[in-house]
Order: C-alpha cells, then sequence, then structure tokens
C-alpha cells in the first residue's frame, strides 16, 4: 500500500512538472512572437487619429505598400530620417506606397509641435501621436524605427535607427516585384509550441502507463 501511494505521488510530481514546463514553453513562444518587431507575421490592425484630425486604421491601406515609422521628435536621427522619407515619398505614388509616422512620445510631442515639425521639413504624409499603445504592441524600443509592409497586412522589412533613403526605395522595389507567398510566421510559432506541448504530455502519459504496469507487476510478484 505504501510503495503504491509512494507510486501515485511521484507519478503526480512527474505529471505536474510535464504540465508546467508546457506552461513555460507556450509562455516563451508568445514572448518570442511579440515582442520587439518580427518578420513575415501580419502587422497588428490599429486606429489612431493623424495631427489633422482625421481618422485611420491600419488597415485601411490593404493592398497598398506601408512604410510604417515610429519615431520621438527628440531623438538627434529622427529628424534626419524624416527627410530620408521625403525622398522615398518622391520615389512612389500615393496609390502604391503608403507612409505613416507616428511619434511614440505623445507627451511631448504634442500636436502642435508635431505640425511644426512637419511643416519645416514639408512632411506631406500622415504623422499621428500613439496614444493607443501602438509602439507597445509592435515591440518598439528604437527610434526610428521603420516596418515595411506588404499589400497583403505582413510585415516584410524592419530596420531600426536610421535608415538611408536608398535602402528603403529599394525595400519597396523588391516588395512590388514579389507576391506575398509566405504565411504569418506568428502560426508558425505556435506550430512548434504545439508540438512541443503534445510531445511533452505524450511523454508523460507513456511514463505515467510505464509506472503503474511496474507496480502491478510489483504487487503481484510480492503475493
Amino acid at each position: 500500500a505504501l510503495s503504491s501511494r509512494l507510486g501515485r505521488t511521484f507519478g503526480a510530481k512527474i505529471l505536474a512538472t510535464s504540465l508546467l514546463l508546457a506552461i513555460m514553453v507556450g509562455v516563451n513562444v508568445f514572448d518570442a512572437a511579440f515582442a520587439r518587431p518580427k518578420l513575415n507575421i501580419e502587422a497588428g490592425d490599429f486606429h489612431l487619429v493623424d495631427i489633422e484630425g482625421r481618422n485611420f486604421r491600419l488597415s485601411d491601406f490593404r493592398g497598398k505598400i506601408v512604410l510604417l515609422e515610429f519615431f520621438v521628435s527628440s531623438c538627434s536621427p529622427c529628424k534626419p530620417q524624416l527627410l530620408e522619407l521625403k525622398g522615398v515619398r518622391a520615389a512612389y505614388p500615393k496609390d502604391i506606397l503608403v507612409i505613416v509616422s507616428i511619434s511614440f512620445d505623445p507627451s511631448v510631442d504634442t500636436v502642435q509641435a508635431l505640425k511644426q515639425l512637419a511643416g519645416s521639413i514639408g512632411v506631406d504624409w500622415i504623422v499621428a501621436r500613439d496614444t493607443a499603445g501602438i509602439s507597445d504592441d509592435y515591440g518598439i524600443e528604437i527610434a526610428p524605427t521603420i516596418l515595411l509592409i506588404d499589400g497583403g497586412g505582413v510585415v516584410r522589412r524592419v530596420h531600426e535607427g536610421f535608415t538611408e533613403k536608398g535602402v528603403l526605395i529599394a525595400d519597396v522595389g523588391e516588395l512590388l516585384e514579389v507576391k506575398s507567398k509566405e504565411p504569418p510566421g506568428t502560426s508558425s510559432l505556435w506550430n512548434v509550441a504545439l508540438i512541443i506541448i503534445v510531445a511533452i504530455a505524450a511523454f508523460s502519459a507513456g511514463f505515467l502507463a510505464w509506472h503503474r504496469r511496474k507496480s502491478a507487476k510489483r504487487r503481484r510478484t510480492k503475493r
């Protein structure tokens, strides 16, 4: 009886450990999927109001390439980056490329401050303040950060830090030539996690079954 109770206790500990490991794997995959900007995943939709008071959603631009820039006016390379974006804007018409610049320091970058900045540079694209935590959702940590999103809404390029217009113009050209065929990377990560979790569960079930058979055999031997 004592050995049977010990066996059940040991088996329960193994099962609990396996479940904990499965949960940890799931959490790690979740973090890997959503921390920092990632390539080949679907860009999360969002709603903001630009500095002219116009509402927009990222999904409004499906079918077009979107250059999504995150910046703060106080960072030293951010103003030069806006000047580089003017060159990108000149290279592609608005019906092909949409540019959206979002300040993720809305407490400092007021509407009036951003209007003055945009006016001094001659910005003729969408400028908005991140009042909805979009930069957190996208895992933005560096200013400026630029994401290039294809017509299917999938992130295809990520540039952290100052990026020359020639690089961005070339990136847009490549996206125009290649149709999106890659599945969103997030689903691939979850598939890997699911395989690992199923494997852990199968191992746990097999181990418990083996342990029960072994305990039963010992009881029969004692008799």
